[in-house]
C-alpha cells in the first residue's frame, strides 16, 4: 500500500519565531519557579534540620505554594496566566512582608521587574513596574511600618531607603522594558523575513508553473519535428533546440521543487523500487557527456536491489550530484558507489566522487545554500542556478538523512548522502493471461494550453 509522508505547513507555523519565543519564555519561567522553590525550600529544610522551625516565616510557605500553583499552570500550557500569577503573587507577598515584618523585602521588587522583561511584552513590563513602584510608595507612606514609632509617617533615614528602592526599580524598569522590546523586535523582524520568504516561494512556484506549461508544448513540438523528415542540418539545429529546452525545463523544475520544499508542500511517496537498476539508469543519462569529455563514469552499487522509498526524489539527488561531477570535471574519473547497512536503521549511502578542481575552502560553509555556485564563473563556465545542492540538502533532510562532502585541495570532491531506505520486495505483477488483450484504447487528456493541445494531437 502506498505510504505518503508530507512536510505540512502547520509544522512550519508551529516552529515560527513567535512560537520559539514563547517556548523560550516558558522555559525561563519554569527555571525561575524552580529557582525560587530550591532557594526557599533549602532555607526551610535547613531551619527544620537545625531545630529552629519557629524561624520559618509565613511568607516563605506562601511563596512555595504560589510557585507550585504556577508550575501546575505551566503544565497545562497556560503560560500567560502562570506568568501573571507568578509576578503578582510575588509582589503581593513582598509588600505584605514589608508591612508586617521588615521593609527591606522591597529590595526584591527590582528583580521582579527585570525578570518580567524576559517573560512579558513591553507594555506589560510597564504595568508590573507601575505596580511595584506604587507598592513601594504605599509601604513608605504607611503609618504602621515595622521598626518605626507609632504615628510617624517616614523618617528621613527611611525616606532615603524608599528613594533608593524607587531608584533601583526605575533602573530595573529600563532594563526590563529594553529587554522585552529587543526580544519582540527581533522576533518581529524574523517573522517578517519568514513571511517574505514564503511569499517569494509562492511567487516562484506560481511563475515556474506558468512557464512550464508553454515549455511543455515547445518540448512536445520538438519531439514531433524529430519524427518528421528533416535533413542533417535541420536535425542538428533541432538537437540544439532540444538540449536548450531540456536545460530550461531542468531549471524550471529545480525552482519549483525548491519552492515546494520551502512552502512545506513536498510529498514523499514510499514505494518499492529496484535501486540497483535505477542507479544504473541514472548513470546512463550522463555517460554520453562523460564520454564526450573523455571521462570514465563508473557505477558500483553494492546494496540489495529492492528497497522502499521515493524513487523520484532519490533519483533527483543522484542526478544533481552526478551532473555537477561531470560538469566540473575536465579530466579523470567520476565514480558513483552505493553501500548500505541493514540494522535498526537501514541506511543507504550514495557517494559521488570526481577528480575535478574541487570546492574552495571559503565556500564550504555556503555550498548548500540557495542560488550559490560552488565555482567562480571565471574559472569554469557552468550553466545553472545554483539550486542543485540546495535541493539535495532539502530532500535529504526530508528523508531523515544527511549530506556532506570532502574536497581536499587539488584532489577533486566527494559528496556523500545517507538516507533511510528499508529493504523491500518486488511488487506482484498480474499475469498477462488473466487479461484479454486491448487492441483499441482511447485516452482522454485535459489540457487548456493550445500549444500543448497541438503537440498531443500530432503525437
Amino acid at each position: 500500500m502506498e505510504r505518503v509522508s508530507s512536510m505540512a505547513v502547520s509544522r512550519q507555523k508551529d516552529q515560527g519565531p513567535y512560537t520559539d519565543l514563547l517556548r523560550w519564555q516558558m522555559r525561563g519561567l519554569l527555571l525561575a519557579i524552580l529557582g525560587v522553590i530550591v532557594v526557599v525550600g533549602l532555607r526551610i529544610l535547613g531551619l527544620v534540620w537545625a531545630g529552629r522551625s519557629t524561624l520559618v516565616e509565613p511568607f516563605e510557605l506562601v511563596t512555595l505554594a504560589s510557585c507550585g500553583f504556577c508550575f501546575i499552570l505551566l503544565r497545562r500550557q497556560a503560560f500567560f496566566v502562570a506568568a501573571w500569577f507568578f509576578f503578582l503573587s510575588h509582589i503581593a507577598t513582598m509588600v505584605v512582608t514589608a508591612l508586617v515584618i521588615r521593609v527591606n523585602m522591597l529590595a526584591f521588587l527590582p528583580l521582579v521587574i527585570a525578570g518580567a522583561g524576559f517573560m512579558l511584552r513591553p507594555n506589560m513590563v510597564l504595568v508590573i513596574a507601575g505596580l511595584c513602584m506604587g507598592a513601594t510608595v504605599s509601604v513608605g507612606l504607611s503609618s504602621h511600618l515595622p521598626f518605626l514609632d507609632p504615628g510617624s509617617i517616614i523618617r528621613p533615614s527611611h525616606a532615603l531607603v524608599i528613594q533608593q528602592y524607587l531608584s533601583l526599580e526605575g533602573l530595573a524598569t529600563m532594563l526590563g522594558w529594553s529587554s522585552a522590546r529587543f526580544l519582540h523586535d527581533l522576533v518581529g523582524e524574523s517573522a517578517l523575513a519568514q513571511r517574505h520568504s514564503h511569499l517569494k516561494s509562492a511567487f516562484l512556484a506560481r511563475m515556474s508553473h506558468e512557464i512550464r506549461t508553454p515549455l511543455n508544448g515547445v518540448v512536445g513540438m520538438v519531439q514531433v519535428l524529430r519524427e518528421s523528415g528533416l535533413n542533417v542540418h535541420q536535425q542538428a539545429s533541432l538537437a540544439t533546440l532540444s538540449r536548450a529546452g531540456d536545460a530550461l525545463m531542468g531549471i524550471v523544475n529545480n525552482v519549483q521543487d525548491l519552492s515546494k520544499i520551502e512552502a512545506g508542500h513536498l510529498q514523499l511517496v514510499a514505494l518499492p523500487f529496484d535501486l540497483w537498476t535505477f542507479m544504473v539508469g541514472v548513470g546512463a543519462l550522463f555517460r554520453p557527456e562523460a564520454t564526450r569529455k573523455g571521462l570514465t563514469l563508473t557505477i558500483a552499487p553494492e546494496v540489495p536491489r529492492w528497497v522502499i522509498g521515493d524513487a523520484l526524489r532519490v533519483g533527483q539527488i543522484a542526478t544533481n550530484l552526478i551532473s555537477n561531477a561531470v560538469k566540473f570535471t575536465e579530466q579523470g574519473t567520476v565514480a558513483v558507489s552505493l553501500d548500505g547497512g541493514w540494522g535498526d536503521a537501514p541506511q543507504v549511502r550514495l557517494t559521488v566522487a570526481d577528480t575535478g578542481i574541487g570546492i574552495p575552502p571559503q565556500q564550504a560553509e555556503t555550498i548548500f545554500d540557495d542560488y550559490v555556485q560552488g565555482l567562480d564563473s571565471e574559472t569554469i563556465r557552468s550553466q545553472g542556478t545554483g539550486l542543485g545542492l540546495a535541493i539535495c540538502r532539502q530532500l535529504t533532510v526530508a528523508m531523515d538523512g544527511r549530506i556532506w562532502f570532502d574536497s581536499p585541495p587539488g584532489k577533486g570532491t566527494a559528496f556523500m548522502v545517507e538516507v533511510l531506505l528499508p529493504p523491500g520486495t518486488p511488487p506482484q505483477l498480474p499475469d498477462p493471461q488473466d487479461h484479454a488483450p486491448v487492441r483499441h484504447l482511447r485516452v482522454l487528456v485535459a489540457e487548456d494550453d493550445p500549444i500543448s493541445q497541438e503537440a498531443l494531437r500530432t503525437l
